[in-house]
């Protein structure tokens, strides 16, 4: 059987609607033939969702590249009906604090959001002082006379601002609306993010156990990088101790990683080579991981503009809360926390062969998926807390020396459009300039795996 890759998409925050992320995603991700004699991809039915809005997208092979069939986890729809109240979480963990603990690409929005604050209590003061305290309860009085001319310039600057603020508002729930509630376990929101991770979660299960697929790639953009990083750990938990009964099963790859994984966590700023280096030992980890018998098909995350580098801000109320997490193994590290210096749990003994020979293998344990699947994280530099993306960043420095940190600094003059980079990843073909948004995904994706998957050869499950 042809090998086949899969490559999963998951679209970020806001109105999004189905296959539009996935459209724009292959055309950056896949480069077109110099001479097209047949389109790109082919849209088939997709065997492994729910929804009869997505299709699969089948991208043919070339000599180095096998078939790839492209998937959008779809879960905009789950978040309907977002209301202004359900973005307190949010704003207070930005805006409640001082502004030194706020990352540079934020602050803008720290110092917008307090002016907004401070220019609606001012407004409210005035209302109270030139209307009288009533007007504050009475809003609608205070529209009718403005309606009907009975009231000054102050009534009308009233005006104003109730409507600059209204758009804002407004602006703020549709945009920043599906992050406030994803990550609130207010009892409002359980049932939302229980139904994004259960469908997530079941897609993944779908492909991996469907035995098409000799590789997963799992894309994120925005919140669909924090939404894949929950999805690949409730999946992790399930797969990470099965292995089939290898006789006489080498694990030398294993060692490497630890190895590896010990010098990159202890060193204060890991060079290119010395992550490249380890993100090759991952590789051939999950490589021997097959070959056991492990059912682990997800070789790479892919992040691009994650909000995962405010994870201090979003995912812990400070950075001392989150490390304490990722010590408990409620947050992933990459490299993975050994465990008394080791990723793998105490052997498991078996027999296996004609001889029933007794066998004994390490199974890797449950905070350990970064130890097989490679992390690359790819963004847009912020200046001035505008120009640029400002929702992304750097993930290094919180989830450890083993992600790749890939920002895109060159190629393209809407990196200085405040904000929209934002919304570009998938924007463009790649050019000559290696730091160039689409260069660096083609990089991360590492589509061209005919090579090195042709090693893989799992034997069965028991």
């Amino acid at each position: 059987m042809a090998m086949r890759q899969a490559v999963v998409v998951i679209h970020g925050m806001g109105e999004q609607r189905p296959l539009n992320t996935l459209r724009s995603f292959i055309s950056a991700a896949v480069q077109a033939p110099a001479e097209p004699t047949r389109p790109l991809y082919w849209s088939k039915p997709d065997a492994f969702g729910d929804q009869f809005e997505l299709r699969r997208f089948v991208v043919a092979s070339t000599h180095s590249r096998p078939i790839t069939d492209m998937f959008e986890y779809y879960w905009a729809d789950k978040m309907s009906g977002t209301k202004l109240r359900q973005l307190r979480p949010l704003a207070r963990a930005l805006l409640v604090r001082p502004p030194w603990r706020v990352s540079g690409s934020l602050l803008a929005f720290y110092l917008l959001g307090w002016l907004l604050v401070l220019t609606l209590v001012a407004l409210a003061l005035r209302v109270a002082n030139h209307f009288g305290p009533v007007a504050l309860l009475d809003s609608v009085d205070l529209l009718k006379k403005l309606a009907e001319g009975r009231t000054d310039a102050v009534g009308w600057l009233v005006l104003g601002v109730l409507l600059v603020s209204g758009m804002a508002m407004t602006f703020a729930v549709n945009t920043f609306g599906d992050v406030a509630r994803y990550l609130d376990a207010a009892p409002g929101n359980v049932g939302v993010r229980h139904a994004i991770k259960a469908d997530g979660l079941q897609l993944l299960r779908r492909i991996q156990d469907s035995g098409d697929y000799d590789r997963i790639v799992v894309v994120g953009h925005s919140l669909g990088s924090i939404i894949a990083l929950d999805l690949l750990g409730y999946l992790w938990g399930e797969e990470y101790a099965k292995h089939a009964a290898i006789d006489r099963p080498k694990r030398t790859a294993l060692q490497v990683v630890e190895k590896l994984g010990a010098a990159l966590a202890d060193t204060d700023s890991p060079t290119k080579e010395q992550v490249e280096q380890f993100q090759t030992a991952q590789r051939e980890l999950w490589v021997e991981q097959r070959r056991l018998g492990n059912p682990w098909l997800i070789t790479d995350l892919v992040g691009a503009g994650s909000p995962l580098a405010h994870a201090a801000l979003l995912l812990a109320p400070t950075k001392t809360k989150l490390l304490e997490r990722q010590a408990r193994w409620e947050l992933p590290r990459n490299p993975p926390l050994p465990d008394d210096g080791k990723y793998s749990h105490n052997s498991v003994v078996y027999t296996a062969g004609w001889l029933e020979r007794a066998n004994s293998l390490k199974v890797l344990n449950s905070g350990a998926m970064f130890a097989v699947t490679r992390w690359t994280n790819i963004w847009f530099p912020c200046r001035f807390g505008l120009f640029g993306d400002p929702f992304g960043g750097a993930v290094r420095p919180t989830f450890g020396n083993g992600v790749r940190d890939l920002p895109i600094t060159g190629g393209r003059w809407w990196r200085f459009i405040p904000v929209f980079p934002h919304v570009a990843y998938w924007r463009g073909t790649s050019s000559s300039d290696q730091s160039d948004n689409v260069a660096l995904l083609r990089e991360a994706l590492d589509l061209d795996s005919a090579d090195w998957l042709a090693e893989v050869r799992p034997p069965r499950v028991d």
